[in-house]
């Protein structure tokens, strides 16, 4: 009779002390998402170092209850809004805080993420000593997001790379092989869309125009292209892709 009672207080005891800390982490939570709040609205009303500093001590709060892939996502937020709003250099550290923790946690989409923004990063540099750096680092993206199966975002990495092969190096052969890369992608993307892809991406209307998009300019770019065995290819991946519209 003695050890039942002993039990039921230490079971009454642990349970209490797990309902405080639950109540804790709801407490934190709470404040974090309410420094978030404030920091979009500092973001929209462009005062930017007032919702970095928001974002900033949101995100700690979320650290603190070991809340990871919320991190993540707040990472890749206040990243994306840096940029928007032309504060490449907190974008930067924001993206190498989103890549140390989602390698950290072996987390394929938000490394893919990370990848993307710094390569993006180098970019907007401007500067064709730092091209293949940045080409290099948004294909590791495209690579990530295939293996996660988020093919919009392989799209979108392979799309951005043959734009840059297009308008900056002219090399048309690149060109028209990661736009075929780009269409398929965006093609799979329109029968599978990832759930943590939110972006302009996971709209199917507006794949769909990519795909035509792309396929015109490859179309139009193929009979200037000197390597005809690389041209058939490209030419025959096209009509035998089974288009998913």
């Amino acid at each position: 009779m003695t050890e039942n009672v002993a039990f039921g207080v230490d079971d009454f005891f642990y349970g209490d002390i797990e309902g405080k800390k639950k109540e804790k982490e709801m407490k934190l939570k709470e404040t974090a998402e309410q420094l978030i709040y404030e920091g979009n609205l500092a973001f929209d009303n462009k005062d930017s170092f007032i919702g970095i500093e928001k974002f900033r001590q949101g995100i700690e709060k979320y650290r603190e209850i070991k809340d990871f892939e919320r991190v993540l996502e707040l990472l890749r937020i206040v990243s994306q809004k840096c940029i928007s709003n032309e504060h490449l250099i907190f974008a930067g550290e924001f993206s190498d805080e989103l890549y140390n923790l989602a390698k950290k946690q072996n987390h394929l989409f938000y490394l893919g993420v990370s990848h993307y923004i710094r390569g993006y990063l180098l970019l907007k540099k401007g500067d064709n000593d730092v091209l293949e750096s940045a080409l290099k680092k948004i294909q590791e993206a495209a690579i990530n997001f295939e293996k996660e199966g988020d093919y919009a975002g392989a799209g979108m990495c392979f799309n951005k790379i043959g734009s840059i092969y297009q308008s900056r190096l002219n090399k048309l052969e690149n060109t028209c092989l990661f736009y075929r890369a780009a269409i398929e992608n965006f093609n799979n993307a329109l029968l599978k869309m990832h759930p943590l892809r939110t972006d302009f991406w996971n709209k199917p209307n507006l794949i769909i125009q990519k795909i035509v998009e792309l396929r015109d300019i490859v179309e139009e770019l193929l009979p200037n292209l000197e390597n005809l065995e690389l041209k058939n290819r490209i030419e025959n991946d096209l009509k035998s892709l089974n288009y998913n519209f």
